[in-house]
């Protein structure tokens, strides 16, 4: 009767004859409804609920038991309720209400599903929210650096421009040759107030994500050549001596500014934690994938420690410039940002006493 019904109503209904074939028809085809009478050959339909809900694949269809109505059918309902049923009807007035809680059934089903994708959707709009959330807070530690960075290293370059400008400004008569001492350190230390402010601004814009390539074929070899007619009055006054093995023309699709920012700063890197009378060699190879840019020192060496932490902001390490140089720790965490930002890679292989040789690969 229950089958004629729904099959009247539109449904598309399976009559099995026992718990069993029901069983195996379920393990077989996804039903969206069971319905069993509460008598069952082969156990009753409290047993065939039962296995429903135990089965990870089936317990989530919902089970409708039909009963005659009888003294007992109110213990029925609550029994059956209790181990998972989704309705208990009574048989003597299934034909005036099954349409109605069938179709009930599926609403609440949907309802259901719908419920999951909200519930899904908003855990992942959390979770969007907990990682700007992060992201913003990181962003806020790196601008509290950022001003401390300032106010530490900017206040005894001001004050040293200062001083020697209340001289030159206040005295009378100042030697020529003592006026111009005044003015280089002037010059000097104003020079590195630049270079701080310019990279604090470099990291600023590539970790808001606002950094720009402007991407051209390039060749790394003329670059490299270039930097090196810069650096070699540097490395000379140092006694150090630039060395160039370039086995490649290094054509390859870059923004030409951002890779010399990261050249420079590795070739003065190299000569400013470099002893005297040394060598620091530049190397570029290529294959027809990728080409390699390498820069390598006769210098201290780096430890395995500071390797780890070296490419992070404001890391000073534990080796220091040979000539007293100035760093703010901010140089290498700029040239790997840039390198990433060309899907590239930037990273170094040292040992403690041995030097140190760091290698920029790009592809072509």
């Amino acid at each position: 009767v229950t089958a004629f019904l729904l099959r009247g109503l539109g449904y598309e209904v399976i009559v099995k004859g026992s718990a069993g074939e029901a069983m195996a028809e379920l393990a077989v085809n996804p039903y969206q409804l069971v319905i069993a009478n509460i008598n069952l050959p082969e156990g009753d339909a409290r047993r065939l609920l039962g296995n429903i809900k135990a089965d990870a694949t089936q317990a989530g269809i919902p089970v409708v038991i039909i009963s005659p109505y009888s003294e007992e059918f109110e213990f029925e309902i609550a029994r059956c309720i209790s181990a998972g049923a989704e309705d208990v009807l009574s048989a003597d007035i299934l034909e005036t209400i099954v349409s109605t809680r069938v179709q009930s059934i599926f609403e609440k089903r949907a309802l259901r599903e719908k419920e999951k994708v909200y519930l899904s959707e908003i855990e992942r709009q959390k979770e969007i929210v907990e990682q700007r959330n992060s992201t913003l807070q990181e962003m806020n530690e790196l601008k509290n650096r950022f001003i401390g960075m300032a106010a530490h290293d900017l206040r005894n370059p001001l004050a040293s421009i200062r001083g020697f400008s209340e001289i030159l400004l206040e005295s009378g008569e100042i030697p020529e040759d003592e006026k111009q001492q005044f003015l280089e350190i002037i010059f000097s230390t104003s020079d590195q107030m630049l270079n701080l402010v310019n990279e604090l601004l470099d990291v600023s814009v590539i970790e808001s994500g606002r950094v720009e390539l402007t991407l051209a074929e390039e060749s790394l070899k003329s670059l490299i050549i270039a930097r090196i007619q810069i650096f070699n009055p540097l490395a000379k006054k140092k006694r150090i001596t630039l060395e160039l093995d370039l086995r490649d023309e290094g054509l390859c699709r870059i923004d030409p500014d951002r890779i010399c920012q990261v050249l420079d700063d590795l070739i003065s890197n190299a000569i400013k934690f470099s002893p005297t009378d040394t060598v620091v060699t530049i190397s570029l190879n290529g294959d027809r994938n990728e080409v390699a840019v390498s820069v390598a020192d006769q210098g201290p060496g780096v430890t395995k420690e500071d390797q780890k932490r070296m490419f992070r902001d404001f890391q000073k390490l534990a080796a220091r410039p040979t000539g007293d140089e100035k760093s703010t720790g901010l140089g290498l965490a700029i040239a790997k940002r840039i390198v990433e930002a060309h899907h590239g890679v930037l990273e170094v292989n040292s040992r403690p006493g041995e030097g140190a040789v760091f290698t920029l690969q790009l592809k072509r």
